[in-house]
C-alpha cells in the first residue's frame, strides 16, 4: 500500500507544476498548531482528509503573497506588492507523542486531482504547563453553545484568552482557531481583488485595514492579574445537517507554549414555515429591519411609480431573494440595489428601489408584505410596504366587500338532491293539475317563521355574549324562554329547575345558570362569565335542533378574524366551516373575499368559482368574480347568470314547462280560450332543451373532482416532479378534471393524454 502512495505521488508531482509544499517540522510538541502550507500559482483547494487517531484537524486558510512564505506570527509578512502565489495552509494539533504518520492529502491545482504525501513526523510530549493561559468562547454572548441553529443563522463568537502577569513577557498568537464544517465564517473587511484571509474574519479595531482584530484589556486568572485579548466573529450556518469543528487560541508564557482547544457541535434545522404564503419570503435570516416608502402615495394610469426598501441587519445579505413588485398590469421598468456598508462594517446596510408604471388596465395595486425570520426571538417578522391601493379615477369591486354575517340554505351534493322530492311525482302526473297545488303547499309548509326567528335570537345571544357586548338581562328575557320552550317547561319555571332539567346533559351549562340565579337574588354578587355561557351554549347538541346546524358562533368569530386583519385566522375558520358544511355558498364568498384581502386572486377565484356554482343566481359573488377578473386584467363575466343554472335548476325549469305543456292542452277544451297547439309542443322542446342542458351541466360543471388552476403558465408533467415545457401550459383559471392524487401530485387523464399537476398550483372547486 505505501509503495502504491509513493508511486501516486511521483505521478502527482510530475504532473502538477509550479507549486511548491513547506512541510511542518520533522518533531514537533503535542498539544501546539502546527501547518503545513502548499504555494502555487493558482488557489489549491484540500479535499476531505481522513480521520487520524492522533490528529485534530484545524482551519484552513488561503493568502495571496508576494512569493515569501508566510509567517503567521507576522502579518506584515502578508502584505506585499507583487502577488504572484497562492499560500494554502492547514493547521493541525497533534494530541498523542509518538511517530505520526500522515494520511494522503487529496488537492486539486488547476483541475488536476492528486494526493499529497507528507514526511513522517515525530512528536514529543508538550513540556508547558496544562493549565497555561485560560480560553473563554461565547455564543451569542452565552456561555451555553447553542443545540440547534436555523439554517442561516448568524451566531456572534466571542474568544477571550487571558494569561496571567508574570515576569516572562505573555505571548498571544495574532489568530484565533477557528475549524468549522458546513458553515461559514462572515467578511467583516476585506480589501478588493483578493482572496479572504483570516484577518478578514473579525471586527476591525484597528485603523483601516490594519491585521489588528482584538481588544486589548485586563482581567484576572484565579485572582491573579492577567492580560486579556478579545476578539469577535460571526458564524453563518448555511447547511442543513451537524456543524462541528474546534475553536481554539496558542497561548505562550516565557519559553512554553500550548494551544487551547474547545471542540463544538450543534445541530442546523430548516427554518419553520412562514406564517402564510401569500408573504414575501425575503430570505433574510437574523435582526433585520426594514422600512419603505411609496411615491406618489396617489397612482394614475401610465404615471411611475417607486417603491424604495431601506434594509438594515444583523445576518447574511447574500441570503436575501431578488425584490420585485412588479406584476399583471403594473410593469417594471427601472430596478436596482445598492450595497451602502462600507469595507469595515458590523452591520449591513442597503436600499433598494423599482419604478413601476401602471397599464390603467388593472384597477388596484394590491398590499405588499415582507417577511424574514428573527433569530433573537426565533419567530417570522412582517414587514408591511404598501396597502392596497386603486388608481386614481378607477373603482375597485372588491375594496369595499366585507363577509357576510349569515348563511343561506346549503346546497346538497351530488347537485341532483336538491331536486325537491314533489319534482318528479308531478313530472309523471302532470295531466292532472290538483297535484300542481299540492307541490306548492308543501313547499309552503315548509317555512317556519317561528323556527327562522328562534335561529336568529339564538345566534345573536351567542355572538353578544362571546364578545361581551351582552347582559345579564338578556339570559332572563331571552335565553330562559328558548330553554323552556326546548325542553318544554311551563313559562315561568324558575331558573333553577331549567338548570335541574340541563344537569344530566350539560353540567357546565346547568352551574352558569345557577350562578346567575344566585348572582340575580344577592346583592352586590358578581355576575357570570359571559363568554364562557356562550361557548358552552355554542357546544350543545340540542342547539342544533333550534337552528338546523350551529354556525353562527364559528361564523362571527371568522367574521371577527377579518374585520381584526387576521387573515390567516380567517381562512382557517372558513375553510373548516366549509369542511362541515361543503354546500353553503357564503362560505366561499366570505373565503373569497378573504384571499383577496391577501393578495391571492387565484385561490379567490377558486373559491367564488364554487360560490356562483352553488348559487348562480345570486347577484353578490357574480359582482365578487367580475372584480377578481378585472384585478388580474381578464374581461368581466357575461351580463346574464341564466345560462349557469345548477342542474337541478335547470330540471326544475323543465318539469315546470313539462306542466305548462299540459296544462296548456287541457285549456284547449275550453272553447273560449284560444291556444293554438303549437304553442303547447314548443313548450315541450323547450321542456326537452332544458332537460339536456342540465345533464350537460351536471356532467361537466359539476363532476366530481373538479379543480382550478391557481397558477400561471404551469407545465405539465408526464412523470410526477418531470415537467415537459414542450406542452401546451395552464393558463390561470383554467378548469381540470383530477382521476388520481399523490402526496404531492394530481393525475388529470383525458381521452387524449394524461399528465401531472402539483397540488400546490391546484384549489378544488367541486
Amino acid at each position: 500500500m505505501k509503495a502504491l502512495f509513493t508511486l501516486l505521488a511521483l505521478i502527482s508531482l510530475a504532473s502538477a507544476k509550479d507549486y511548491d509544499l513547506l512541510q511542518p517540522e520533522p518533531k514537533v510538541y503535542t498539544d501546539l498548531r502546527q501547518s503545513f502550507i502548499i504555494i502555487a500559482d493558482h488557489a489549491v483547494e484540500i479535499g476531505d482528509i481522513k480521520p487520524h487517531p492522533k490528529i485534530i484537524w484545524l482551519d484552513r486558510s488561503i493568502d495571496r503573497t508576494n512569493g515569501r512564505p508566510v509567517n503567521r506570527n507576522s502579518p506584515e509578512s502578508i502584505f506585499g506588492i507583487n502577488e504572484p502565489t497562492m499560500h494554502t495552509e492547514l493547521g493541525f494539533v497533534v494530541r498523542a507523542p509518538g511517530l505520526i504518520k500522515f494520511p494522503p492529502i487529496p488537492v486539486v491545482i488547476e483541475n488536476k486531482s492528486f494526493f499529497l504525501r507528507l514526511d513522517d513526523i515525530q512528536a514529543t510530549k508538550n513540556p508547558a504547563p496544562k493549565d497555561l493561559g485560560q480560553l473563554d468562547i461565547y455564543w451569542n454572548k452565552e456561555r451555553e453553545k447553542p443545540n440547534e441553529i436555523h439554517l442561516g443563522e448568524a451566531i456572534e463568537v466571542d474568544f477571550i484568552a487571558k494569561l496571567p502577569k508574570l515576569q516572562s513577557y505573555p505571548n498571544f498568537d495574532p489568530l484565533p482557531i477557528m475549524a468549522a464544517a458546513n458553515a461559514n465564517w462572515y467578511l467583516f473587511s476585506r480589501m478588493p481583488g483578493r482572496n479572504a484571509r483570516p484577518y478578514d474574519f473579525f471586527y476591525n479595531s484597528g485603523y483601516r485595514f490594519s491585521p489588528r482584530r482584538y481588544q486589548l484589556s485586563e482581567g484576572e486568572i484565579g485572582g491573579k492579574a492577567a492580560y486579556v485579548r478579545r476578539y469577535q466573529a460571526r458564524l453563518i450556518c448555511s447547511e442543513l445537517g451537524e456543524v462541528s469543528g474546534h475553536l481554539g487560541m496558542t497561548l505562550g508564557q516565557g519559553q512554553f507554549k500550548r494551544t487551547r482547544l474547545i471542540p463544538y457541535k450543534f445541530n442546523v434545522v430548516p427554518l419553520p414555515p412562514p406564517p402564510n404564503e401569500r408573504l414575501i419570503n425575503t430570505g433574510l435570516v437574523g435582526n433585520w429591519t426594514i422600512t419603505s416608502s411609496i411615491t406618489p402615495n396617489v397612482l394614475s394610469a401610465n404615471r411611475p411609480v417607486r417603491i424604495r426598501l431601506d434594509i438594515q441587519g444583523r445576518g447574511n445579505p447574500n441570503l436575501r431573494t431578488d425584490f420585485d413588485f412588479s406584476r399583471e398590469g403594473f410593469s417594471s421598468v427601472d430596478s436596482r440595489l445598492e450595497d451602502k456598508s462600507g469595507m469595515n462594517y458590523d452591520m449591513w446596510e442597503g436600499s433598494f428601489t423599482q419604478a413601476l408604471v401602471p397599464s390603467g388596465n388593472i384597477a388596484t395595486f394590491p398590499a405588499a408584505t415582507l417577511a424574514s425570520f428573527d433569530t433573537v426571538n426565533d419567530r417570522w417578522k412582517l414587514h408591511p410596504v404598501n396597502p392596497a391601493m386603486t388608481l386614481q379615477g378607477l373603482v375597485d369591486a372588491t375594496q369595499n366587500l366585507s363577509p357576510v354575517a349569515s348563511l343561506s340554505r346549503a346546497v346538497t351534493r351530488p347537485i341532483l338532491l336538491n331536486l325537491p322530492a314533489a319534482t318528479f311525482p308531478i313530472v309523471a302526473l302532470a295531466p292532472f293539475l290538483p297535484f300542481l297545488l299540492g307541490f306548492l303547499k308543501k313547499r309552503l309548509d315548509q317555512r317556519d317563521p317561528v323556527r327562522k326567528a328562534r335561529q336568529k335570537k339564538l345566534r345573536f345571544l351567542i355572538t353578544s355574549f362571546h364578545t361581551g357586548k351582552g347582559s345579564t338581562e338578556a339570559i332572563d328575557d331571552d335565553l330562559l324562554p328558548l330553554l323552556r320552550e326546548h325542553l318544554k317547561m311551563p313559562t315561568g319555571t324558575p331558573t333553577g329547575e331549567v338548570a335541574s332539567a340541563l344537569e344530566e346533559k350539560h353540567q357546565d351549562l346547568a352551574g352558569l345558570l345557577r350562578d346567575h340565579s344566585k348572582a340575580s337574588f344577592s346583592s352586590g354578587g358578581a355576575g357570570i362569565d359571559l363568554k364562557s355561557l356562550a361557548t358552552q351554549l355554542a357546544k350543545l347538541s340540542f342547539l342544533f335542533l333550534l337552528i338546523g346546524q350551529l354556525r353562527g358562533a364559528t361564523l362571527e368569530e371568522a367574521n371577527l378574524a377579518f374585520s381584526e386583519s387576521r387573515f390567516s385566522d380567517a381562512i382557517s375558520q372558513y375553510q373548516q366551516l366549509i369542511k362541515e358544511t361543503p354546500g353553503q355558498p357564503r362560505l366561499y364568498q366570505n373565503l373569497a373575499i378573504t384571499y383577496l384581502a391577501v393578495d391571492d386572486p387565484a385561490r379567490a377565484r377558486a373559491a367564488c368559482h364554487t360560490a356562483l356554482l352553488l348559487s348562480p343566481l345570486d347577484g353578490e359573488p357574480r359582482t365578487l368574480m367580475d372584480g377578481i377578473r378585472k384585478r388580474v386584467g381578464e374581461p368581466a363575466l357575461p351580463g346574464t347568470s341564466l345560462l349557469a343554472l345548477r342542474p337541478d335548476q335547470w330540471f326544475i325549469l323543465a318539469a315546470t314547462l313539462w306542466v305548462i305543456g299540459f296544462l296548456l292542452i287541457g285549456l284547449r277544451n275550453f272553447p273560449h280560450i284560444k291556444i293554438p297547439r303549437w304553442i303547447a309542443y314548443l313548450v315541450f322542446v323547450l321542456a326537452v332543451i332544458f332537460i339536456s342542458t342540465g345533464a350537460w351541466r351536471n356532467a361537466h360543471a359539476y363532476g366530481e373532482n373538479q379543480f382550478m388552476v391557481i397558477g400561471d403558465e404551469v407545465p405539465r408533467e408526464p412523470e410526477a416532479g418531470t415537467p415537459d415545457w414542450e406542452f401546451p401550459t395552464l393558463k390561470s383559471g383554467q378548469i381540470v378534471q383530477v382521476s388520481e392524487t399523490k402526496d404531492t401530485h394530481a393525475l388529470v387523464s383525458t381521452d387524449a393524454t394524461s399528465f401531472w399537476i402539483p397540488l400546490s398550483q391546484l384549489k378544488q372547486v367541486w
